[in-house]
């Protein structure tokens, strides 16, 4: 099997402006995109909306409610 493409992380306040942007410029490159810390659950919810590969959190416990 392939390798998986490689993971940009962006910090959360990385993705506050124009974050369709961040997101697509970074697919076109191949990347798959994900943010870190990211703790609150409104934001958990924006992010996913943005159909982000990765969530990085110390609050796994919010995000699982989320599923």
């Amino acid at each position: 099997t392939g390798a998986s493409p490689p993971l940009l992380l962006l910090e959360e306040r990385a993705l506050a402006s124009n974050p369709n942007v961040a997101v697509a410029q970074a697919r076109g490159l191949g990347l798959q995109v994900g943010a870190w810390t990211v703790n609150e659950l409104d934001e958990m919810k924006r992010l996913i909306g943005l159909q982000l590969d990765a969530i990085c959190t110390d609050r796994p416990d919010l995000l699982k409610t989320l599923e």
